[in-house]
């Protein structure tokens, strides 16, 4: 794939995580649930965001990571072992039990999200893995 390629994929990425960003700050503004269904609604989007964004981060990343160098086939177990990690901690969240429960966990799993973009970005989104060098 080109430079040219391989840029706008990290740029709708790194768009897409951005969103993410947002997405949990706004669940996280209503997790005092005091209005009736905006947090409910707001983590469904959230959930919903980052199964298309893994989804598409993959379809993306995986042909642009493959071949890189020596840690290509490493990056991409680590993407694919994070993501689904990832999902089961969400539907874990999820399934624990009312807007309640899952408000009082809203933090840490925000939390360690932050983290795994943050790290994403420092590794399979960085402009030397995804050769923008050129």
């Amino acid at each position: 794939m080109s430079s040219i390629a391989n840029l706008t994929a990290r740029q709708r990425l790194l768009a897409e995580h951005e969103r993410i960003r947002n997405l949990l700050a706004e669940a996280e503004q209503f997790a005092d649930l005091r209005t009736p269904g905006a947090f409910g609604a707001a983590v469904a989007t959230l959930y919903r965001a980052l199964a298309e964004h893994n989804a598409a981060e993959e379809l993306m990343l995986l042909p642009l990571l493959r071949d890189v160098d020596l840690f290509s086939e490493k990056r991409i177990e680590r993407m694919s072992e994070e993501h689904a990690a990832e999902h089961a901690a969400l539907r874990a969240v999820l399934a624990s039990g009312g807007e309640a429960e899952l408000a009082a966990a809203l933090s840490e799993l925000a939390e360690e999200l932050r983290a795994h973009l943050d790290a994403e970005e420092r590794t399979f989104l960085h402009p030397h893995v995804l050769d923008l060098r050129r």
